[in-house]
């Protein structure tokens, strides 16, 4: 009887020792509570909100980033995230002064874009400024844009001069102003050169002359580009030009608008030169 009982208890002692015990540090079958040797690593992190944030300015819509704009151009600002923020990011422009212009804000839902623009008006002034784009209270990213003036875009002439013509007597033609009450001449009082008048100054016209002409052989007209009519039809200087610099003021006798100033040789048109009244 005691014989069989003694082997009974080898048997239960075998049995116990081959079981394997969960690894404390695992929960995973192993060795002495150490990690296994195919344990597989943790995953990656994901990047999360605001680090997952982008943002650019932008000429057009989704476009590709620029810093240099005119005051003619569209100005987006794109926020993109590569995972979904549950918070609203939000775009401030600041002038160069540190003024608000505008602030927008964005919904940002995972792998997509939004986008405003902020110069609907194409008339944000030439000057350096910043976006600042936050989120959740939280300065992400500064962008500095600088707007130049759009270049005002020339209105075709309504008809074209001969520049051949034009070059056998002149080198140079241009209109210039002089406030009321100068009188032109030497040794300062010379037109300023411009395209735009108003009612303070004189209608000056300045030629430098490389071949005499004749006396009724140059003539001028006066053409209204709002109107297309001639406010001044054609006519024609008494005197003789001889070489040089010539130069001559009158009072200005135009309404507000867009006018061509014209000028003939012998009835042959030689210099349109376009010009506004305010």
């Amino acid at each position: 009887m005691k014989t069989r009982i003694f082997i009974g208890l080898i048997i239960v002692l075998v049995l116990f020792s081959g079981c394997t015990q969960p690894s404390p540090s695992t929960g995973q079958p192993g060795n002495n509570g150490q990690p296994s040797a195919n344990t597989s690593p943790p995953p990656a992190s994901t990047p999360v909100c605001p680090q997952g944030l982008d943002a650019w300015a932008s000429k057009t819509q989704f476009g590709n980033p620029a810093t240099q704009f005119s005051s003619s151009d569209n100005i987006f600002i794109i926020v993109q995230s590569e995972v979904g923020c549950r918070d609203r990011a939000k775009a401030t422009l600041f002038d160069a002064s540190g003024n608000l212009v505008s602030t927008q804000e964005y919904n940002i839902p995972k792998d997509a874009t939004g986008y405003n623009d902020y110069n609907p008006n194409k008339n944000l002034a030439a000057g350096n400024y910043a976006f600042e784009i936050k989120y959740a209270n939280q300065t992400i990213k500064t962008i500095p844009i600088a707007i130049a003036a759009a270049e005002e875009k020339q209105a075709p002439l309504s008809e074209q001069p001969d520049t051949a013509k034009f070059n056998e007597y002149f080198t140079r033609v241009y209109l210039g102003k002089l406030p009321l009450g100068v009188q032109v001449g030497p040794p300062d009082n010379f037109p300023v050169k411009t395209s735009v008048f108003t009612s303070q100054d004189q209608f000056c016209t300045d030629f430098t002359i490389i071949k005499t002409i004749p006396a009724g052989s140059i003539g001028s007209a006066t053409y209204s580009t709002d109107k297309n009519d001639y406010t001044r039809p054609k006519s024609n200087f008494p005197i003789e030009l001889k070489q040089g610099g010539s130069s001559g003021c009158e009072p200005l006798d135009y309404a507000p608008g867009k006018y061509e100033y014209k000028i003939y040789i012998d009835d042959v048109l030689v210099s349109v030169l376009p010009f506004e009244v305010k």
